[in-house]
Order: C-alpha cells, then sequence, then structure tokens
C-alpha cells in the first residue's frame, strides 16, 4: 500500500516475508521502531540455543532504536526485560486496564 505521511512524504513500501513452516506467509510493513529476529541453532547438546539479532546481519533483518545508545551487542539473550534492564530502562509491567 503506497500513501502519504502527515507531512506529505511517501510512505515507504518494503515488504518483508515471514516464512513459517507449510505454505502459511504474511507480509510484515516496515513501519516498527523495534524489529528484531530470532535465531535458533539445534546443534548444541542441550537442545535448541537461541539468539535475539538486535542489528540486521546478512538475510536476516532487525533494527532497534534502542541500541542508538551503545549498551546492546548485535546478538543479545531473547529476554525483553534484561535488554531493558540493560539499557537502564524500566521493566516493570504496565497496569492492567479494569
Amino acid at each position: 500500500m503506497v500513501g502519504k505521511d502527515k507531512e506529505g512524504n511517501d510512505i515507504k513500501k518494503d515488504k518483508y516475508r515471514f516464512f513459517t513452516t507449510g505454505d502459511a506467509m504474511i507480509t510484515i510493513p516496515m513501519q516498527f521502531d523495534e524489529l528484531y529476529c530470532l535465531k535458533g541453532d539445534t546443534t548444541t547438546s542441550t537442545g535448541t540455543k537461541r539468539e535475539m539479532l538486535i542489528d540486521s546481519q546478512g538475510k536476516y533483518l532487525a533494527r532497534s532504536r534502542l541500541k542508538s545508545e551503545g549498551k546492546l551487542n548485535i546478538i543479545e539473550e531473547p529476554d525483553i526485560k534484561k535488554l531493558l534492564k540493560k539499557i537502564g530502562k524500566s521493566t516493570d509491567d504496565k497496569p492492567k486496564l479494569v
């Protein structure tokens, strides 16, 4: 979908495919600040080892505004609360709306 933003600039129409098992595919619009990629490696003796990419690496697309402070590595442990703690942000959950 092509359109204009509030300032009248063209909205980027970059799209990437997210492949799942079988023929299920969805198209994800690239309008997010935080976009992580979770990689799994099944060659370890303890089972599947997972890594979360914070910055693009090869064919995997990832980006983060949180990385701009220089406290995060390209590859991190896949735990959002640990990432927030590492950069000094609050890890408190938001209160439930009643």
